[in-house]
């Protein structure tokens, strides 16, 4: 499974598991009302589903022009780090907006699940990884001497 097809599958299954742990744990841990922790948890799927497609993109493009053509534990590393970092960025006011707390205390709580999220992200990788293969390299205008064949 390649392209468009691959990052959106990649990207709606990454969110319907992490959301149906978001949800639980928001509702018990912030003590916070199950349809308000849904729509908190709503939120920023959205917002993770398209950063999530618009980062893969980057990120496989960026491979390329690195000369890696498979994903060992720097670059597995390397795309939880990128991920998680620009979902920081978009998701704090989202989160101080839905709990009603400081964009300080929303960053607080923000690296928290940044934290948690980054180990679920590196392990669901290399479980879609190891399931559907990894991505062709289709951005090489040539064959890198690196590139298995």
């Amino acid at each position: 499974m390649q392209g468009l097809k691959r990052r959106v599958i990649q990207a709606i299954s990454y969110e319907i598991i992490l959301l149906s742990l978001f949800i639980p744990i928001m509702t018990l841990g912030f003590k916070q009302a199950i349809m308000d922790s849904a729509a908190l948890g709503m939120s920023l799927t959205i917002l993770a589903l398209l950063w999530n497609m618009i980062f893969n993109y980057g990120f496989e493009k960026w491979e390329v022009r690195q000369g890696w053509y498979t994903r060992g534990l720097k670059q597995r590393l390397l795309h939880a780090l990128g991920f998680e970092g620009g979902l920081l960025v978009v998701g704090v006011p989202v989160i101080a907006y839905f709990l009603e707390i400081s964009l300080l205390e929303a960053i607080i709580a923000d690296i928290g699940f940044t934290i948690v999220i980054m180990v679920y992200t590196f392990i669901f990788q290399w479980a879609f990884d190891r399931l559907f293969g990894e991505p062709e390299r289709t951005f090489a205008k040539a064959k890198s001497p690196h590139q298995p064949t």
